[in-house]
């Protein structure tokens, strides 16, 4: 799979949010980008594909939550 700058920085963020112990979804990925001039604002249908490629190309250990 192939990953270009911008979606290499979007992983960079998604699991930098994980890292702070926050369970991150989309909205929880909009205000991050809100936050910071560096990151583009993405579709919600882009945000689940790089949790997809996240979880199942790069094998990152990501689980989902219905509840949230």
């Amino acid at each position: 799979m192939p990953i270009n700058k911008n979606q290499l920085s979007r992983f960079m963020t998604i699991l930098g949010l994980m890292r702070k112990g926050q369970y991150v979804n989309y909205s929880v990925y909009k205000k991050e980008v809100d936050n910071n001039i560096n990151l583009d604002m993405i579709s919600a249908k882009t945000f689940a594909r790089d949790i997809h490629a996240l979880r199942d190309t790069l094998m990152a250990p990501i689980e989902y939550d219905a509840s949230m």
